[in-house]
């Protein structure tokens, strides 16, 4: 912490004039050099400086906001000003960089540093840093991929589609983690392997990576040409360039310009610098978002407005985040701070508050809480999206969370439900994730820096550093122990602790969810996973099924 104290030296010429002012009688005696003080006025006051301790996230991830927050105490409850910059890292917007507390959204790996220069109008204080560094996890079915701030990249688990990324495909699993191959490999990973990547999505059995400048690149399943190289069906084990828009040939034309990537079950999903967003795979639920049901498409293609018919002729801009559901549904979050979705709706997972119909082609706007269609209220204040199968959270400013569509496993963590096109249990529009279970809900969630969503569970960093899970079990995917369903958020155990009730997980930073597993980053930078170990999707060395956390061998 640095702060500046005041010095003694500019009051000096005050209280010297204040001495010439005095009567002879109170002047310095020359043989003694003293002075009578008790003409001094001793209770002048000075304004003292504010003192500053800043605090925010070791370790983040791609894609998920962030908070810092600038603590001050000021003697005198002086008005505080603030002047946030960010003076390393990738480029990233601030949110709030004239407050306390402002909120980063980084779009790569890398160590992010903040400055802030605090003042009470009187002092300016000199300018403090923060640092942080930014990792990317995702996970798909029973594999994981990871991006390391340095920007190497690795994966492990099943790799019957080439999956891993590894240039061999449909080879036995690798069980814990190993390099990612470069587009064109000949050699083995370590010797070529893929770099300049800055950011992952994986989703059922593909993977999406955007590089440095701006291109993406994909690998494992194509059957629905959810790799966007212009083709449907096969399968790639080596990373290949998406196609742009209306090309052919990738290599010579690949999508360019691309801010942020989102890979769904069987579709992916990209967003551009100029804020528009294109799609490519699997339709048949209007997942693309361009107006139809048809497909599979094998190329990237524009998703149309919000409130345009098919065929559209206007297109979606202006937006900062994009999520994909393995349920096959996305969302999307504008700069003006609205939520969109489109996709399948059987289950809710769109948020819209309607029951009756199964999907929508085109981007709707999500309700305010507990909202029936046609809605007359919107959700706002979101700070980070999630979106699996069936299921959508949000992680709202307050640090509470909202979650909506399927609730069968408790999923959606609320007991206000609907019965929607599945017959089963649903949240139609958001509801708070309640830890009391009670309806209306007296105990919401609060204090979570961090969500994300598996398939049909979900996670939550609480700021002090323990998780908080809920939904299905019957895997172990919640880390409890037992298998029991979570019907209210519980603590997550802690590695290797298997007595019930156990101690729990701390230290946790960020988490990032497979199908049915998790894996956690920690404050120190080490992972832990937890949940269904087949085929090594946990990156523990084995596949041995736990009950509770294990540790993810350093790489």
């Amino acid at each position: 912490m640095s702060r500046r104290t005041l010095s003694l030296v500019p009051w000096l010429p005050v209280a010297l004039a204040l001495v010439g002012c005095a009567g002879d009688a109170d002047k310095a005696d020359p043989d003694t050099d003293t002075v009578d003080t008790d003409t001094l006025d001793t209770d002048v006051e000075t304004n003292q400086p504010p003192t500053v301790t800043l605090s925010g996230p070791s370790i983040a991830l791609v894609g998920r906001s962030v908070q810092v927050v600038a603590t001050a105490d000021d003697p005198e409850d002086d008005a505080l000003t603030y002047a946030w910059t960010q003076t390393a890292g990738p480029s990233a917007g601030l949110s709030g960089d004239d407050t306390s507390g402002p909120w980063i959204l980084p779009r790569k790996v890398g160590t992010y540093t903040l400055s802030v220069v605090v003042s009470d109008g009187t002092h300016t204080l000199d300018a403090q840093t923060v640092s942080f560094d930014v990792h990317d996890i995702d996970g798909g079915e029973r594999f994981t991929v990871a991006l390391k701030p340095d920007g190497t990249l690795w994966s492990w688990g099943t790799d019957w589609a080439g999956q891993l990324g590894n240039g061999a495909g449909g080879s036995d699993p690798v069980l814990a983690p190993a390099r990612v191959c470069a587009v064109g490999a000949t050699m083995d990973c370590d010797t070529e392997p893929l770099e300049g990547a800055v950011a992952i999505s994986v989703g059922a059995q593909h993977v999406l990576a955007l590089r440095d400048d701006g291109t993406v690149v994909a690998w494992g399943d194509n059957n629905a040409g959810q790799l966007g190289i212009g083709t449907v069906g096969g399968a790639s084990s080596l990373p290949v360039p998406v196609c742009d828009v209306g090309a052919t040939d990738c290599a010579a034309d690949p999508l360019d310009d691309v801010l942020a990537i989102a890979a769904g079950y069987l579709f992916s999903a990209a967003l551009k610098r100029d804020g528009t967003v294109v799609t490519w795979g699997y339709n048949s639920d209007g997942q693309l978002g361009n107006g139809g049901t048809s497909g599979p498409v094998g190329t990237a293609a524009p998703v149309c407005a919000f409130g345009d018919t098919p065929p559209c002729t206007l297109f979606l801009g202006g937006v900062r985040q994009i999520v994909a559901g393995g349920g096959g549904h996305a969302l999307a979050m504008t700069l003006d701070g609205d939520i969109l979705s489109w996709g399948h709706n059987k289950a809710g997972q769109l948020g819209v508050g309607d029951v009756a119909t199964r999907q929508y082609a085109v981007p709707q706007k999500v309700c305010a809480v507990g909202g029936v269609t046609p809605c007359a209220t919107f959700l706002t204040g979101v700070r980070t999206l999630d979106a699996w199968s069936g299921s959508s959270m949000a992680l709202m400013e307050d640090g509470s969370v909202l979650a909506w569509g399927g609730n069968d496993q408790f999923e959606a963590g609320s007991t206000t439900v609907d019965t929607c096109l599945n017959g089963e249990p649903c949240a139609p529009s958001p509801a708070p994730v309640c830890r009391s279970g009670d309806d209306p809900c007296t105990t919401p969630m609060t204090n979570i820096v961090n969500v994300a969503l598996g398939r049909a569970f979900g996670v939550a960093v609480r700021r002090s550093g323990a998780v908080e899970v809920w939904g299905e079990n019957e895997l172990h995917q919640l880390g409890l122990g037992h298998i029991d369903p979570g019907m209210v958020p519980q603590m997550v155990c802690d590695v290797g602790d298997t007595d019930q009730p156990c101690e729990t997980l701390g230290d946790v930073a960020a988490v990032a969810t497979g199908n049915y597993h998790t894996v956690a980053l920690k404050r120190d930078g080490s992972m832990v996973a937890w949940g269904l170990a087949q085929d090594g999707a946990l990156g523990s060395g084995d596949t041995d099924q736990p009950t509770v956390p294990v540790d993810v061998p350093t790489y």
